[in-house]
């Protein structure tokens, strides 16, 4: 029983809360492989990661070049990561010794983690509380600083946004789509992705050869709770009404076509669009709030990314790979 809990305690915690480049951060074996500033990347936070992160998304590890590209973007996001810790100890910033233990207390109430669950991950993981609690300090150094020096220049101004608006293509359609959904919980291990993503595989390849079965598919085996009464018929919905990920879909899929799955905050979808259709109501006024959302969320990475390669480019790093 221990080690399957070992097992599921660790991949929750670290990789839902986004501390894994610090596990194993104590080993004895290890070794400096890039120093930004004064911040240093070893190579065990990569492979740890890389582990991870293979298992989240299903990428076989044997195949040398999909895994030389995502050890790539791993140690791109080690390096960001440590400009913004870099930069957040040169501007002094401080958090309160009562925010790490808030946030901890979250993470371990949010996980459902018991005393002895959290006790056996930091066993599991080769790491001490202080050494976790200073992952927690440093991911919210970080998002401080974010705060001061990005999402504070991000301002949304009336006429600009309704001038987007007006630019912009597609806010005037409606989609009519049903769904069919497999839920991940916040925070799910790896292996709960895997059997997630093996399902609505395996859904689709029956919706592939049968097309006329989405309703008794959907009612059987989605999990959408409404999935029950409306066979996964979502109605017509507009571009704001969805999360993003799935409108994005929604919204370029061709007619009558079954969607890749794709994920969400709520699990693995498979999606039909079964018509598309113009709403002259759909104006500026119906949609300012949800426009609003998505154009601060576009104008905040356009500004994270710029102020990100502002940082790369007056920084000090050390490639000792």
């Amino acid at each position: 029983m221990f080690p399957v809990i070992k097992k599921t305690v660790l991949s929750l915690v670290a990789f839902a809360c986004g501390l894994l480049p610090a596990l194993g951060a104590e080993s004895l074996y290890d070794r400096v492989i890039l120093i930004v500033n004064d911040v240093a990347i070893t190579q065990n936070q990569v492979n740890l990661q890389l582990v991870e992160e293979a298992s989240q998304k299903g990428l076989n590890l044997k195949d040398a070049q999909a895994k030389r590209q995502m050890k790539e973007q791993i140690i791109q996001t080690l390096i960001d990561q440590a400009l913004l810790e870099s930069r957040s100890r040169e501007l002094k910033l401080k958090v309160p010794q009562s925010m790490v233990d808030d946030e901890l207390a979250n993470i371990l109430k949010a996980r459902r983690l018991t005393p002895i669950m959290f006790e056996l991950f930091l066993e599991k993981s080769k790491t001490s509380l202080f050494a976790f609690k200073k992952q927690i300090h440093k991911k919210l150094l970080r998002e401080r600083l974010l705060m001061t020096e990005v999402r504070s220049q991000v301002i949304m101004d009336s006429k600009a946004l309704k001038k987007q608006f007006a630019n912009a293509k597609g806010w005037d359609l409606e989609v009519h789509a049903r769904h069919i959904l497999i839920q991940v919980p916040q925070g799910a291990t790896a292996a709960t992705i895997q059997r997630a993503r093996k399902r609505i595989l395996e859904l689709r390849r029956k919706l592939v050869k049968h097309p006329s079965q989405f309703n008794h598919l959907a009612e059987q085996f989605s999990e959408d709770p409404s999935a029950k009464t409306n066979q996964g018929d979502l109605g017509y919905f507009n571009r704001g009404q969805m999360v993003q990920e799935f409108s994005k879909v929604a919204f370029s899929l061709p007619l009558h076509t079954i969607s890749p799955p794709v994920r969400t905050s709520f699990g693995f979808h498979l999606i039909e669009v079964l018509d598309r259709r113009k709403n002259e109501k759909l104006d500026f006024a119906h949609l300012e709030k949800q426009f609003q959302s998505q154009a601060y969320q576009k104008a905040y990475l356009k500004e994270y990314h710029r102020y990100l390669k502002k940082l790369k480019a007056q920084a000090e790093i050390i490639d000792q790979r």
